[in-house]
């Protein structure tokens, strides 16, 4: 059975990262769009908002409040990134094109089991 957490009406990146931690999902400070370009400041950025701040990356992925913590108190305006594969996977399927073959997996092996699901993912 999934835990369940509440967050605030309108909460803010670091009320979220603090939640997931609390599920045991271990997260990470991401950069975030800054205009048309990264906050790491690269100019030829080729993954705006969507890299880790962090020394080792998705190593540093943690679920200690203190180090959530002191990550968003140092980034407030960071990005939220969810290591997967430890408490749960994720399947991403980019429009019509990954439909298809997930629909050709689905009558071949039979539909995939429920779970959480979204349709408001970024491009990538």
């Amino acid at each position: 059975m999934m835990s369940t957490f509440h967050l605030p009406t309108k909460p803010s990146l670091a009320d979220a990262a603090l939640q997931y931690g609390l599920l045991g999902w271990p997260v990470v400070p991401l950069h975030e769009p800054a205009g048309d370009r990264c906050s790491c400041g690269g100019s030829s950025c080729r993954s705006p908002g969507k890299h880790p701040r962090t020394r080792h990356g998705l190593k540093d992925a943690s679920t200690d409040p203190a180090t959530i913590e002191g990550w968003w108190t140092e980034f407030p305006t960071a990005n939220v990134a969810i290591l997967t594969g430890v408490g749960f996977d994720v399947l991403d399927v980019d429009g019509p094109a990954g439909e298809q073959p997930l629909e050709a997996v689905a009558m071949t092996h039979g539909p995939l089991p429920n779970g959480p699901d979204s349709d408001e993912g970024g491009a990538g």
